[in-house]
């Protein structure tokens, strides 16, 4: 498949025309301005005294030694006014980054730059309300309004608006995003942090550095200039390349750096060597094999840029793994190694930097990223693994060489697709789409196993996507998630964070994570959530079950879940056509506003959540499992005889039916409010419910419904009556109705001090070996978990020192 060219795609870089500057607020050490036009700007503090001004620490401001950090707190820096015609050009360029974790209407818009005395002119950034950038000029209409759909984050971006004649375009981080005809672009100007009538309170929460104010329309070429060196007139950055090697060493993109192939490169058309297209490039590990490139490209430690490729190496232990670099030097290369970490960047003034990688032979997505300021991050098949610092200065001269060939020989062995080399920091949505664009085509989806989520705002998700590890904040392609929020409408995306109601996440990102990793080895499998779930709402009435598997006498909730899953169902669907759609289970994490509701809710609270779950199974699948998240004793902001109540209610109605669990989430961690559960604790959840999720699914896969109903299925049980339950034969994959099928380990010796442990596994679990310490008395892990194999896995075991016993510990991934 090809890949999206608005990612990757090389710069057309004509020569640097200069502009006309207005004026240059650089915020380094106040608010003037210093393009010598002396319109000087004044911080008008009208909240909290001091909490906006000028801030110096490092990594808040882009360029210089300063940058305007606003608290949200209705102050702005006025400036004079200007009025720029309809008609004329202008370019109004800044840098800046929101704050996470705002409430109230400043969550939604930040106003950048305008007028501040009235309703129009403005240039803002948004979170849920908007497509993410707007500009308005002298009403809100079609002619004078146009808005952008750019990311919705909270790091630094890069904006640049021109206007011309009646069109007005947008450049995000240095590249074209998207333009708009048919303006009438009069604007006006006057304040920095504020551009709204002020009683709507739409100030800026973050920081703005490097306002550029002019009166001529940039040209590309100028925007990209300025977003790399903060001045429209140096020279361009190496433009880079993009070898596709389909049947050529040609670069595809417009910067012209063709590859030529040296001793014996060669074009594969292995199918198994291949990313995407119709080629890759094989080279055998000699000396001589390589492709050159045209001339030598660099960037400086302050200049961002993107290297990404596919490999797979051929040969692991002798350290034949460098991808590209500068084949003069012995810096500058970027290397996966056996002797070290796995991969290693070293930058041009000899700064080495490690990271850990796996050292196989399989086809990877590999990723370095360099945001010009010091930090290079990696990914790997799409995620994010490791950031780290340094100096990222970078030269290139070649492709599968990257040190002398004097006596150390390290030239790639194996194959390498579509590589690119691009003068841009890519996001990490850019570089799991361009992994997901680029990856080869798995075999046909099947089979879509769907799970449901629903509930109150612990299932929507109250937690900051920035507390998450870095992997989980990036999009999760091999997740399918439909959600839709209160007053949305629904949507089909792959799983990620920051799209609940108040754009943060919930038990969903764990929950897909660890079924995706389970299901992973089930050819055709594919997980998909569907979820729509409100802060606030209850059972007794909002999400009541009229019991009859129609909306008649349905809650109001209820009926907009209903109406989610048939709209989800019908998207998947369409998205795979040869798929068959399994609901694997509901998860259902609610309960805190019928506490807040009073007894007659609480009272009422098992019969209603009963009723509930029954009508869902009407209208669904009356085998469905519905597993339940249970009230926390620790959300202590909640009546404690209420919240008493109903953990009690929850408790009783997984005991009395089979198909129904309940997971404790006491102990997760909480937000300071005592009501909703943390980062950590959201993680938790999820992995709870997935645990839960999975095993049911399993259960009503691998038992009767007359084994189920009798409760021969339960977890504890133990129906082929071998010693393990029905979990632990679950966990160990092996047969619950079959007294022959036990998950049970051997120990063979082949010496007095050393032997092998041997045990049956398959690749949806992880296995980890542990001894007995008669000491202590003490299990101590002697193998870590590992993925296991098809049938059986041995592994080596010490047996020296005293006597032992050693166990085989079985787990989900």
């Amino acid at each position: 498949m090809q890949a999206p060219r608005c990612l990757l795609a090389s710069l057309l870089l004509a020569s640097p025309v200069s502009a006309s500057i207005w004026a240059h607020y650089s915020f380094d050490t106040n608010y003037n301005d210093v393009s010598g036009n002396a319109r000087n700007g004044t911080l008008t503090d009208v909240g909290t005294a001091g909490n906006s001004g000028v801030t110096n620490t490092a990594g808040n401001f882009k360029f210089g030694t300063g940058a305007l950090n606003l608290a949200a707190d209705r102050d702005y820096v006025a400036i004079p006014s200007n009025t720029f015609a309809n008609g004329s050009t202008y370019t109004i360029a800044f840098w800046a980054r929101k704050n996470s974790g705002d409430t109230g209407q400043a969550a939604d818009w930040d106003m950048v730059i305008g007028q501040r005395d009235n309703s129009n002119h403005f240039i803002a950034l948004n979170d849920s309300t908007g497509t993410g950038f707007r500009w308005r000029g002298t009403a809100n209409s079609t002619a004078t309004q146009a808005d952008f759909a750019v990311t919705k984050d909270y790091v630094w971006h890069h904006y640049a608006f021109v206007a011309s004649g009646t069109t007005v375009t947008l450049y995000v981080d240095g590249q074209l995003f998207n333009s708009a005809t048919g303006k009438t672009t009069e604007f006006n100007i006057d304040t920095i942090g504020e551009a709204y009538v002020s009683s709507s309170d739409y100030d800026f929460n973050g920081q703005i550095d490097e306002v550029w104010i002019y009166d001529e329309a940039l040209t590309a070429t100028a925007v990209q200039s300025l977003f790399q060196s903060n001045d429209t007139g140096a020279p361009p950055p190496y433009a880079g390349f993009h070898h596709r090697y389909d049947g050529n060493f040609t670069d595809s993109g417009s910067g012209g750096n063709n590859g030529t192939a040296a001793g014996a490169a060669a074009i594969t058309t292995d199918p198994a060597a291949i990313a995407a297209g119709s080629g890759a490039l094989a080279l055998d590990g000699a000396d001589t094999s390589f492709v050159t490139l045209p001339a030598t490209g660099s960037y400086s430690a302050t200049q961002p840029w993107s290297a990404t490729w596919w490999a797979r190496r051929q040969a692991i232990g002798n350290d034949k793994g460098m991808v590209m670099g500068n084949s003069d030097n012995t810096t500058d290369f970027i290397w996966l190694n056996d002797a070290n970490t796995g991969l290693r960047f070293r930058s041009s003034n000899n700064t080495t930097i490690d990271f850990t990688v796996a050292k196989d032979s399989n086809l990877h997505h590999y990723a370095l990223v360099a945001d010009g300021a010091g930090s290079l991050a990696l990914y790997v098949d799409g995620q994010a693994t490791q950031t780290l610092s340094g100096n990222t200065a970078f030269s290139i001269n070649a492709i599968g060489k990257a040190y002398p060939t004097t006596t150390l020989h390290y030239n790639f062995q194996g194959t390498l697709d579509e590589v690119h080399l691009t003068p841009v920091a890519l996001n990490a949505t850019q570089v799991a789409d361009l992994h997901a664009a680029e990856k080869p085509a798995g075999p046909p989806v099947t089979r879509v196993r769907v799970i449901l989520i629903g509930g109150q705002s612990n299932a929507d998700g109250r937690a900051v996507v920035t507390d998450l590890p870095a992997a989980f904040q990036s999009p999760q392609n091999d997740v399918d998630f439909y959600y839709r929020i209160e007053g949305g409408a629904g949507t089909l995306t792959t799983l990620r964070p920051g799209l609940s109601e108040t754009s943060q996440f919930g038990p969903e990102i764990l929950l897909g994570s660890r079924l995706a990793d389970l299901y992973a080895n089930e050819s055709g499998t594919r997980v998909a959530i569907i979820k729509y779930a409100n802060g606030g709402t209850n059972l007794y009435s909002q999400w009541k079950a009229g019991g009859n598997a129609t909306t008649t006498g349905d809650g109001p909730e209820y009926v907009t879940f209903q109406q989610t899953v048939a709209t989800g169902r019908a998207a998947l669907a369409a998205k795979y056509p040869a798929a068959t759609l399994e609901l694997d289970s509901m998860v259902w994490m609610q309960g805190e506003s019928d506490v807040d509701a009073g007894a007659s809710a609480t009272s009422a609270y098992q019969a209603n959540l009963t009723t509930f779950i029954a009508d869902v199974r009407a209208t669904y699948d009356s085998s469905l499992p519905f597993i339940i998240g249970r009230l926390s004793s620790s959300q202590t902001a909640l009546d404690a005889t209420g919240l008493a109540t109903v953990r009690v209610a929850q408790n009783a109605i997984a005991a009395g039916d089979p198909r129904t669990a309940v997971i404790s989430s006491d102990g997760f961690s909480m937000k300071s409010d005592n009501l909703h559960f943390s980062a950590t604790g959201q993680q938790s959840l999820g992995n709870a419910f997935a645990e839960e999720a999975a095993y049911y699914a399993w259960m009503v896969e691998t038992f009767s419904a007359a084994d189920i109903s009798a409760g021969l299925a339960e977890p504890d049980a133990d129906q082929d009556s071998d010693g393990q339950s029905n979990r632990s034969e679950f966990l160990g994959a092996s047969n619950p109705k079959s007294g022959e099928s036990a998950f049970i380990a051997s120990i063979s010796v082949s010496s007095p001090t050393s032997g092998s442990i041997t045990y049956p596994s398959t690749p949806s679990r992880l296995y980890a070996v542990e001894g007995y310490n008669e000491g202590t008395g003490l299990w101590t892990t002697i193998l870590p978990y590992t993925q296991g194999g098809a049938g059986q896995t041995s592994r080596a075991l010490s047996l020296s020192g005293a006597r032992a016993r050693f166990r085989v510990n079985s787990k989900l991934p």
